[in-house]
Order: structure tokens, then sequence, then C-alpha cells
């Protein structure tokens, strides 16, 4: 096994997705920054290393019915709205649907959900912060 450990196999994504996990669930920085050693980054390309999710939110998505499901696959289907990474799909009414957000499409999303009458809310405020 590498000096890295488990973390050897993570993307970074991966590794944002399970820190943010854990600050949902109520983690504070000191054992999130115990999980994720410093050197798990000195295996990442130079530019992954660099990638900032300053100011991205995390939106859980509530589909209430097949056509407000329907209606959340067309959303995540535009392409104006590329950016938005899906993390957890939409697969079925009820089923939460959880997505990274960027900024400068943060309100493109959230004026496409309203208009569909799709229930939202915002689980991470700052993705970094």
């Amino acid at each position: 096994m590498s000096r890295l450990g488990p973390w050897a196999a993570c993307s970074t994504l991966a590794v944002v997705m399970m820190l943010t996990m854990l600050s949902l669930l109520g983690a504070s920085c000191s054992i999130l920054s115990l999980l994720l050693p410093a050197a798990a980054v000195d295996g990442l390309p130079a530019d992954a290393a660099a990638v900032s999710y300053e100011g991205y939110q995390v939106v859980r998505i509530r589909p209430a019915t097949e056509s407000q499901l329907t209606s959340l696959q067309v959303v995540l289907n535009d392409t104006e709205l590329a950016a938005v990474d899906v993390w957890r799909e939409p697969s079925r009414p009820a089923r939460p649907v959880d997505v990274n957000v960027p900024p400068q499409v943060y309100p493109m999303l959230i004026d496409a959900l309203k208009s569909r009458g799709l229930t939202y809310a915002v689980m991470v405020d700052d993705v970094q912060g």
C-alpha cells in the first residue's frame, strides 16, 4: 500500500464529497483534518490540488411526484446548468437528489427549481468554507 494509505485511490471530488458529508453529520474541523492528512495531496496532479470550491453550495432537491422527477431531470440536463455536479441522481419520487452547485449557476438553478415547484434546501453554504 502507498504511503497515502486508503486515500491513494480517492479522487479530489470523492474526498470533498466525503468531507462534506462528515461535516453535515457534525464532525468538527479537527476530526476532519485527522482524516485527511496533508500528504494526501502529494499523489494528485498539480492542477488537481489547485481546484477551489469556494462559494459552491450543496443543494438537496426532493421531487415529490413522477412529474416533478421528470421536471428535475430536464433541469439537470439543461446545458446552461452543465456545471452542476450531481452527487445523487434522480431515481424516484421522494428520494433526495444532492447536487454541488458553482456560485455562477446557483441563481439559474434556484430559478429553475422554483418555477417548477420543486422543494430544495441548501445543505452546505460553502463547500470549501
